[in-house]
């Protein structure tokens, strides 16, 4: 077939230009969709003034068209796959430690003086704790590749792996000893929980924290847990951390909402569009109500949910379901404003052809009491669906959830807390259900100093210390209409 190349230095003429010009415009494609990329690619990987890698280019080309859908829908790669699976299951594939910034070797141990990766957790029955693995062994080599001077993240990224796959380790224990081990790479679970832990504010009563750091398989069971074990400890009042938390699994929402609900409650409305009528048409808008369970295992202790600009999705569904139901009061920063579902649909067997993450709904809160939006709304009125097709378009997108008590955090402090809460979840994976008791947070302190203060949390302890004061945390005014002031927090 005779293939036409033309040099082209200007702009592309427009349908204008060529209908004055009177040029015979195409009456359609003449292609299938699939033989159309293959073409257009075909061209780009030989023509290009660059070399042009075609599966990278189609699978961002994917992904990009997805994003023009709207904010949250996405294509996956083939190797993006594994990664997405093991946040959204809750494990991570590797050897079962977790490697600490590098120190110089311990004094009296003959040495070079260069840093070394350290070893500062192994989890318990895991690849390298069989292995033989212990806390505060240096790790010098993986696979023949030596880690002195190697950043954290340089030194996991020659550990980690493939499934199934070994890895062989030179290490050396504190009394000198270097010795190798090899290790298969395997799944290790991860728990949604970043911290359990009892505060006891002097003058008051001992209030408990969950943070609960994503909603995963298993978390529902993982929180309430966590709840048993603070109220056998002494715990008078519940706080539960939902800063940071980007959401999950619609399931796992309403199972957390149940814990505290009683009374098959509403927590969550979705619509979104039903399969097309035979014969064409608009589909209709398909609702779908999800409710509580009929008892609860905490209906009645003084709860407190903590919010900021990174909670979103299913983060809100508990923070409004609870709030709306006057179970809950909310506590922190403006939230992320996420009132979609996505759909994880697997392209190929065992998604070798990537995935597509795209929203298939709109989700609606029991009243939407504390929503900000656009404009004011008369009490329990949602935007409606107005494009025909069951999804509302971007600029009707209610925003966040706005606190009943309003904290403000800076960012320095923010990011500083982040990186805390990340180290902690890894440092309790052993036992992520062991309350730890310590005195109140501090609402200030220097930056560099640990725990960092964390002005939310120790605002909610002070006020949770004398729990009967709850129920006057719930504000009665409305939320403020798009360009009043907001709640601060993050967007993104």
């Amino acid at each position: 077939m005779r293939q036409r190349y033309v040099a082209w230095l200007g702009l592309l003429a427009g349908a204008g230009l060529a209908a004055f010009l009177g040029i015979e415009t195409a009456s359609g494609p003449t292609l299938g969709r699939g033989e159309l990329v293959e073409r257009v690619l075909d061209v780009v990987e030989r023509t290009h003034v660059r070399k042009v890698d075609g599966d990278e280019l189609l699978h961002d080309g994917l992904d990009r068209m997805l994003r023009n859908l709207d904010r949250n829908s996405r294509y996956l790669s083939p190797r993006q796959v594994a990664a997405f699976e093991q946040e959204t299951e809750g494990y991570r594939v590797g050897i079962g430690v977790v490697v600490g910034p590098a120190e110089i070797p311990a004094p009296g141990v003959e040495s070079d003086g260069l840093l070394l990766p350290r070893i500062t957790l192994v989890v318990d029955g895991g690849p390298a704790d069989r292995a033989g693995l212990r806390e505060g062994e240096r790790i010098l080599s993986a696979d023949g590749e030596s880690l002195r001077k190697q950043s954290v993240e340089e030194a996991t990224r020659l550990i980690k792996g493939k499934e199934g796959t070994r890895v062989e380790l030179e290490v050396e224990d504190a009394a000198g000893e270097v010795r190798t081990v090899v290790v298969e790479r395997r799944r290790v679970s991860i728990p949604s929980l970043g911290e359990v832990a009892l505060h006891r504010p002097a003058g008051g009563e001992p209030v408990g924290v969950v943070r609960l750091l994503q909603f995963q398989p298993r978390s529902t069971e993982e929180v309430e847990s966590a709840v048993e074990a603070l109220l056998a400890a002494g715990a008078r009042s519940i706080v539960l951390d939902l800063r940071w938390n980007g959401g999950g699994i619609l399931g796992e929402a309403v199972g957390v909402a149940s814990l505290f609900l009683p009374g098959e409650k509403l927590v969550v409305r979705t619509t979104g569009r039903s399969e097309s009528p035979p014969g064409g048409g608009i589909p209709e808008i398909a609702e779908k109500s999800f409710r509580s369970a009929p008892t609860a295992p905490f209906p009645d202790i003084p709860l407190v949910v903590l919010i900021d600009g990174h909670s979103a999705s299913a983060s809100e569904i508990v923070a409004a379901a609870l709030r709306d139901h006057e179970r809950a009061p909310l506590v922190g920063e403006e939230s992320f404003g996420k009132w979609t579902v996505q759909d994880v649909i697997w392209i190929g067997p065992d998604g070798r052809d990537g995935i597509v993450k795209i929203t298939t709904q709109d989700f609606h809160p029991p009243h939407g009491d504390r929503v900000r939006r656009e404009g004011e709304l008369p009490h329990g009125v949602f935007i409606p669906p107005s494009n025909g097709n069951g999804v509302r378009r971007e600029g009707e997108i209610p925003h966040g959830l706005i606190p009943d008590v309003p904290v403000a955090v800076d960012e320095e402090r923010r990011r500083q807390l982040y990186a805390w809460w990340d180290r902690r979840q890894l440092e309790r994976i052993n036992d992520p259900f062991a309350v730890e008791e310590s005195a109140p947070p501090a609402a200030t302190s220097p930056l560099d100093e640990l725990p960092p203060a964390d002005p939310i949390l120790a605002r909610t302890v002070d006020l949770l210390s004398h729990p009967a004061q709850v129920p006057s945390l719930f504000a009665r005014e409305r939320p403020p209409a798009e360009g009043a002031a907001d709640g601060g927090g993050s967007r993104r």
